[in-house]
């Protein structure tokens, strides 16, 4: 009798442990799925593309820095064929209407690519309209948060980035940006460093040529990317080389995301660019001296509007462009801008405007 109840006591020991270990996994899987989990995969990628994308070359490299009014809206002809959008300028009608017009005059019904810089409406404030009007295949977005009232109705998951006031955005822009996401069911994912995607592409003697988009911001990762009281900054800084020509699209990156590319890349030799796209339009919260320096333009396009209320380009700015031996192009002054970058790296750029005074280029924004 003495075994047996010694038995029974042991089968009770062994359930009591047995039910704490089971609690425990149960508390650990919790933990890891609300705090480990999104800290190793803020991103929630949905139908990420490849990083290495191959095709047939089928034409040039074209880049279309279109007059959208004060904003930025840039159409990528990839030369195999697919098509990508940085920004859409604002969401006043005028602006609309000027980039949609020139994109059906380039036949294009569908983006493979949109990348979205930040949350300013004067770059993704023509967002809606690009997604009513044609197809979005993926878009690459910034680790930034929604406070907007109705952001709760985004799906679980979707709204992510710093939960702080002052790092967060409120706008109803940019959260209508993201339920345009949302319903077109649109692949995406927040961008930082590791975000490159290249384009392999063979002319009929399969020959092959890259072009690469290099995201060399943000450096952090992404769960970690936060820019307190400068929405601004969350704009990527872009290199993409093509045939040895190198262009840098930086949004309206500001004075601190320059300094960190300039930090974080040692290597100058690399930041050395042929055409650079003027952070902020020009303004003087961005091209500074060591940035330019470092990237030592070629040529420099500025989109900006006529007569606009910022007074952009600021003197300053042209000032510095001037000094690294850059020559500027402006889409108040002429118009739709576009680049031509053949395999070999051949490139012309020309114009929508030509009867502009050449003087008109270095006049500050007034």
């Amino acid at each position: 009798m003495a075994t047996k109840r010694k038995s029974k006591r042991t089968k009770k020991q062994f359930n009591i442990i047995a039910t704490v270990a089971f609690v425990a996994i149960i508390l650990i899987v919790a933990i890891v799925y609300y705090f480990v989990v999104p800290k190793i995969a803020p991103t929630n990628e949905t139908n990420n593309p490849s990083q290495t994308v191959y095709g047939d070359l089928k034409g040039d490299l074209k880049v279309h820095f279109v007059d959208v009014d004060q904003g930025d809206g840039i159409i990528i002809q990839l030369p195999n064929g697919q098509n990508m959008l940085v920004d859409a300028g604002d969401n006043k009608t005028a602006s609309i209407n000027k980039l949609t017009n020139y994109i059906d005059s380039l036949g294009i019904t569908t983006f493979d690519y949109l990348i979205a810089t930040h949350s300013d409406a004067d770059h993704i404030g023509g967002m809606p309209t690009i997604f009513e009007k044609y197809q979005a295949d993926y878009v690459y977005r910034p680790y930034m948060y929604s406070s907007y009232s109705q952001a709760s109705n985004l799906p679980e998951g979707f709204n992510q980035g710093s939960t702080r006031s002052s790092y967060s955005c409120n706008s109803k822009i940019y959260y209508t940006f993201l339920q345009c996401i949302v319903d077109e069911g649109s692949g995406w994912s927040f961008f930082n460093k590791d975000s490159d995607i290249s384009f392999v592409v063979k002319d009929d003697a399969l020959v092959e040529y890259t072009l690469s988009f290099d995201f060399l911001t943000p450096t952090a990762d992404v769960a970690d990317i936060s820019y307190k009281s400068k929405l601004n900054n969350y704009s990527p800084i872009i290199k993409v080389s093509y045939g040895g020509f190198d262009i840098l699209l930086t949004g309206d990156a500001e004075k601190e995301a320059e300094k960190e590319l300039c930090d974080y890349y040692t290597d100058l030799n690399y930041l050395d660019v042929d055409l650079l796209k003027v952070g902020h339009h020009g303004s003087d919260t961005s091209s500074t001296e060591d940035f330019l320096l470092a990237v030592k333009p070629e040529i420099s396009v500025i989109s900006c509007g006529v007569g606009n209320s910022y007074h952009h380009p600021i003197a300053s700015t042209l000032n510095g462009l001037v000094t690294v031996g850059s020559t500027i192009y402006r889409t108040d002054v002429q118009g739709n801008i576009i680049l031509t970058v053949d395999e070999h790296g051949a490139h012309n750029i020309v114009t929508t405007k030509t009867g502009y005074n050449e003087a008109d280029l270095y006049v500050p924004g007034v």
